[in-house]
């Protein structure tokens, strides 16, 4: 029901998500973005509901069960928006992954899972460079051992303790 009431200029570009959902879970994730982009101000679930016009349609609880017991594949959806840039000869790729820190569980600080989601995009992206750009709530102990192809940039921390000199040299145009 819900695909036939999505424009079709957008559901061509949300079935190119349509691999990383089962088919219900699909049905309410373009159900939920129409509304998400029908809604102004601040979004709430609630809100992209009645945006999209299926207040009366949907139990409230089907569109907030979407986010906490759908089954759809967030690792990959994150990693799917690809973007051509007539600027570029190659395809950008931008990430949207986004991960859940739950109090007093593994996901013990926003940085461990900061350092998960980079990983995870380094294996996707394989032979491409990681460039993470962070404020200095993101720089820990928690970095030490990062793959090779993963820099991550951060502000100092008041409490850094240098121990050396840098001895490569860094290209003055940004590029190492």
């Amino acid at each position: 029901m819900v695909p036939e009431m999505v424009p079709a200029s957008l559901m061509t570009l949300l079935a190119a998500f349509a691999p990383l959902f089962t088919a219900p879970s699909f049905r309410a994730f373009a159900g939920l973005a129409c509304g998400f982009l029908a809604q102004p101000g601040k979004r709430t679930v609630c809100g992209m509901l009645s945006e999209a016009g299926l207040a009366r349609l949907w139990p409230h609880d089907r569109a907030h069960s979407f986010f906490s017991h759908a089954r759809w594949n967030l690792g990959g959806l994150g990693l799917t928006v690809i973007v051509r840039l007539p600027m570029v000869t190659r395809s950008v790729a931008i990430p949207v992954m986004a991960k859940l820190v739950i109090k007093d569980s593994n996901s013990k600080s926003r940085l461990w899972l900061a350092r998960r989601m980079a990983e995870q995009l380094a294996s996707a992206l394989p032979g491409r460079r990681i460039l993470v750009v962070a404020d200095s709530a993101y720089a820990d102990g928690e970095l030490k051992g990062l793959p090779r192809n993963i820099t991550w940039i951060t502000r100092r921390r008041k409490d850094a303790a240098l121990h050396a000199l840098l001895t490569e040299r860094v290209p003055r145009d940004g590029r190492g």
